[in-house]
């Protein structure tokens, strides 16, 4: 037997063993948990359908329902799943004033809303877009603030007996000890635009928030390298750059300490490029993200940022506007609707910070085939990206201490147990999209495919290495490969014989009764 040959059934068999479906479990009736409902929000939020809720969509499932698990959830007389969204309000998500958002849930999610039934609540995706639906027919905005929130939940939304906004309140708490430390190794530039254009006590609240904000995310340069840069239309100053050694207490020293630079807001360009620049600077970091934190005071004048700079600088832009602008036009600046988040307060900012830094630390890690290594503490998660060749992909996860589970999913950035292609073992081969690899395209025409990991820890402490190489690598060798395939082979010969074996012997037996009914008939017809 050929090398080559042997190399092409290994593939084969390789493919066999990791064949894997495609798991959603926002789809699935009665799904239920963190997982789920950080899925679910996540779908309709990347959809671009709704506005910016401001959390308050995954805040509801857990004030309602602890995520689905709380145990009168599904009960059999009613049928309210994760969102417990009342059978009269249901009924209004229905109404010809959202039929434009109607239309792009068919587009987004194959779902025609107007067919669907009120027991369909009970599978996520349809509760959280019920829940999202009914949230349009109030004529009051979600707030910002979990305060002002409790108030709109109370006012609105929820039926449960005798609960005041403090109630929900008091869930935030229990659902902030319950979520995990976010961490992340990044690349993070800050840029304040338009510092000239604040009032002098807007210009020293909003620099605490960046200060706190840096804060939120570690200072050791293994992991998070931080600069901060401001900008105006007259010129660019930077404060610090990503290379700097300052402590945690010197960097909010020195983003206290500066001057507003005089002038207004910059050229749409200016920020964007004074944060490249800076990116640029910097000794590469393999795989590390890059990101940029934006902070202005509004985009009055209806100005566009070009983003594609943004993008091409292999930059995740994440803007953070204080001001009363208008939606619409935070909403036509960027593509990235949901990394958009327009506070009418600075008491909103502040809270934010929190589930912001969880967005930011979503951001996949570019690898190649590069060896790295990490740590993370309890329920904590990494995510990477890899490009998958057209020959496939191995990936091997090999943990030193503790333990770990992972995923790896082609189209959704944060594959979890509620969402994933398929399972993260020791060694994993990801084959390349069969929907791609069955065209008749020629090498050069064959789309780049990437796939989307995450692995998270399940003890105190986890370490773990990551690795991947193209193509098929097996653990087993050629030998063992080779025994393998012949085993199935033998296995399924004889699985055919005693199939046909079986057969024979049901058709003998079929004779041997037709004779014994025929025998007596021609004694009758004798006599």
């Amino acid at each position: 037997m050929s090398r080559k040959l042997i190399s092409l059934l290994a593939l084969a068999l390789a493919t066999l063993l990791n064949l894997t479906v495609a798991t959603d479990e926002t789809r699935k009736e009665k799904s239920s948990g963190q997982d789920v409902v950080e899925a679910t929000v996540d779908l309709i939020s990347n959809s671009k359908v709704f506005p910016q809720d401001y959390n308050f969509l995954y805040r509801l499932a857990f004030v309602e329902t602890h995520f689905g698990l709380a145990k009168d959830t599904f009960r059999n007389s009613e049928t309210k799943g994760i969102w417990s969204l009342r059978e009269e309000d249901y009924n209004l998500t229905k109404a010809d004033p959202l039929k434009e958002i109607h239309a792009h849930i068919i587009k987004h999610f194959k779902i025609n809303w107007r067919n669907t039934t009120y027991r369909q609540l009970n599978t996520p995706i349809y509760s959280g877009l019920a829940a999202r639906l009914f949230l349009q027919t109030v004529s009051e905005d979600i707030p910002q603030t979990k305060v002002s929130q409790s108030h709109y939940w109370h006012k609105y939304y929820t039926q449960k007996p005798n609960k005041t906004g403090a109630y929900f309140r008091q869930e935030m708490e229990i659902l902030k000890e319950k979520t995990p430390s976010c961490e992340a190794k990044l690349d993070l530039t800050t840029v304040l635009e338009g510092s000239g254009s604040f009032s002098k006590d807007e210009f020293e609240k909003t620099k605490a928030l960046i200060a706190n904000w840096l804060e939120a995310f570690s200072n050791h340069t293994d992991f998070v390298r931080k600069a901060f840069i401001t900008v105006s239309s007259s010129r660019s100053k930077t404060i610090f750059n990503l290379t700097s050694d300052l402590r945690e207490n010197e960097m909010r020293d020195k983003i206290l300490a500066v001057k507003s630079l005089h002038g207004g807001k910059s050229s749409e360009h200016e920020a964007i490029e004074s944060a490249i620049d800076i990116f640029e600077a910097a000794p590469e970091r393999s795989g590390v993200p890059r990101v940029l934190t934006l902070v202005m005071n509004g985009l009055s004048g209806g100005r566009l940022f070009n983003i594609r700079l943004a993008e091409e600088a292999n930059m995740t832009p994440f803007i953070i506007a204080i001001s009363n602008s208008t939606k619409n036009q935070l909403q036509i600046s960027l593509r990235f609707q949901d990394q958009v988040y327009n506070f009418n307060s600075f008491d909103a900012v502040a809270e934010f910070l929190d589930p912001m830094r969880e967005k930011v630390c979503k951001v996949p890690q570019d690898l190649r085939n590069e060896t790295t290594e990490d740590t993370l503490g309890k329920n904590q998660k990494r995510y990477y990206r890899y490009e998958v060749p057209q020959d496939g992909l191995t990936v091997t996860l090999k943990t030193t201490e503790g333990g770990t589970n992972g995923y790896y999913s082609y189209s959704y950035e944060s594959p979890s147990s509620a969402i994933h292609d398929g399972v993260l073992s020791t060694s994993t081969f990801i084959p390349y999209p069969h929907q791609y690899s069955e065209m008749p395209l020629s090498e050069m025409e064959m789309p780049h495919v990437k796939v989307y990991l995450s692995v998270k820890g399940t003890g105190s402490t986890n370490h773990y290495e990551i690795q991947s190489v193209p193509g098929y690598v097996s653990s087993f060798p050629v030998i063992g490969i080779v025994f393998i395939l012949i085993a199935i082979v033998i296995a399924i010969m004889a699985g055919g014989i005693i199939a046909m074996i079986i057969v024979m012997r049901r058709r003998a037996g079929e004779g041997e009764r037709e004779m014994l009914i025929q025998k007596p008939a021609q004694v009758t017809r004798g006599g």
